[in-house]
């Protein structure tokens, strides 16, 4: 049952990202951390004959890794395959006596095809829920022996994440993964044991790299000819609402105008592309007109000031609701 559960959704997100275009950067991702397994049940009984009993393997704490690479598509959806290592102490075997097992852990190599999601919470933050599916090599070993076998997988993804800069991001993540039925066999004792599935459990922390920078947002000053220019456009970055040098130099062209004019009254209106909720958004195109109206007043302008958030309402390029574009993320400044 749970390994039909696991599949069922893995194939729901699959498919629901089938249609989907592409963006337009690869990134690679690496993490470690704790690996929690817990308790398995198995069957054993002599090579070649029937069942004789049941029993259950004890596992201990231990550690994982993983490596992904992976590409980016649009609406904030991400694939990528994933080769994983899990590694656990096998503590005790009971049947239902409890005996040590000398030397005993139970390795776990994983490859895993992933879909996640990435739901924007604040600037810079966001959080990521996946499902995926795949394949898991796992290999047992105690009291002088090993033996291993391969079994389908499925796995759930979650986590938080941190932008460091344009093309690096800090997470934390948990994994439930469950391991389908596996068979071991210990020739020297001549018994089998078929294990009914592993469940595993991780926390990890890690760093994704964009191998292909970001777009770059240019800063645009729009005027009209005749008369002298009386708007200004100041260009943000994805999710952001602090002002770059550039933005900085169209934020200071504007206050000089507006003294050199005279003018009374300046109107500041936030934008945000679609990306985000509508709530959100509002929120953050908000944000963006205090930030330019803040420098506007450092830098000593003495017209009243209003500002207005616009939130994806007004959009500078018209796009699918949550598409990443990069000239719907602006504050226009208008001297009246």
């Amino acid at each position: 049952m749970r390994r039909q559960i696991i599949l069922s959704l893995s194939a729901l997100a699959l498919a629901s990202t089938a249609a989907q275009a592409r963006e337009e950067r690869w990134y690679v991702s690496l993490e470690a951390g704790a690996s929690f397994a817990q308790d398995a049940d198995f069957d054993f009984g002599p090579i070649g004959g029937p069942v004789a009993g049941n029993g259950t393997a004890e596992l201990e704490t231990g550690w994982a890794g993983m490596a992904a690479l992976g590409y980016a598509w649009p609406k904030n959806w991400r694939a990528e395959f994933e080769l994983g290592y899990r590694n656990n102490d096998l503590d005790r075997v009971c049947i239902p006596g409890c005996a040590a097992v000398p030397g005993g852990s139970v390795e776990a190599f994983s490859q895993m095809f992933n879909v996640i999601y990435d739901f924007d919470i604040a600037q810079d933050w966001y959080l990521s829920l996946g499902a995926g599916i795949g394949g898991n090599y796992v290999t047992i070993e105690g009291a002088g022996a090993s033996d291993n076998d391969y079994a389908l997988a499925g796995q759930l993804l979650a986590g938080i994440n941190y932008e460091i800069s344009d093309r690096l991001d800090l997470s934390l993540n948990y994994r439930y993964m469950y391991v389908g039925d596996l068979e071991f066999s210990n020739a020297g004792l001549g018994l089998f044991a078929d294990v009914d599935g592993l469940d595993y459990h991780a926390v990890t922390v890690g760093l994704r790299w964009d191998l292909h920078p970001k777009t770059v947002e240019t800063v645009v000053v729009v005027k009209d000819p005749v008369p002298p220019a009386k708007q200004y456009i100041v260009f943000f970055g994805f999710n952001k609402f602090n002002l770059t040098a550039e933005a900085q130099g169209v934020v200071a062209e504007a206050a000089s105008a507006a003294k050199a004019q005279g003018t009374a009254n300046i109107l500041i209106t936030g934008h945000a592309d679609t990306s985000g909720t509508n709530a959100y958004n509002i929120g953050l195109s908000e944000r963006r007109a205090f930030a330019v109206k803040d420098e506007l007043v450092r830098l000593g302008a003495t017209a009243q000031i209003l500002t207005t958030a616009k939130g994806e309402t007004e959009l500078l390029v018209q796009t699918a609701d949550g598409v990443r574009e990069p000239q719907n993320r602006r504050a226009t400044i208008d001297l009246q």
